[in-house]
């Protein structure tokens, strides 16, 4: 094999790691973006509901502090991924159980 072949198959190994390196930076902006609004919007509906007495305001701002906490076990599977120091099956074990997670907190919410 030529070295220009070599590093056109190298290029090609390393393009799709790169990718999911910028993806998973992305996926922490928007989720520190994410749990910054959801602060904001369940702080203040939590305290607009409590002074004005308005029992949905309330219920909107507990069903924000819900997914905050679903944005939060995100934030931990990402940067678990980010980190770069995981191997892949910590990785995996860190994916089910941040599934397990929101699961049982989404059912919870319906229930």
């Amino acid at each position: 094999m030529s070295a220009r072949t070599e590093e056109q198959h190298l290029a090609q190994a390393i393009s799709p790691v790169r990718e999911r390196s910028d993806d998973v930076r992305l996926a922490l902006l928007l989720t520190y973006i994410t749990i910054g609004w959801m602060t904001i919007e369940g702080a203040a509906s939590l305290l607009l509901g409590c002074a004005s007495k308005s029992l949905l305001l309330e219920a909107f701002g507990i069903d924000s502090v819900i997914e905050l906490f679903s944005a939060a076990v995100l934030l931990w599977r990402l940067r678990v991924e980010a980190s770069g120091a995981a191997s892949t099956g910590r990785a995996k074990e860190v994916e089910r159980r941040a599934s397990r997670y929101v699961y049982s907190q989404a059912n919870y919410r319906h229930a």
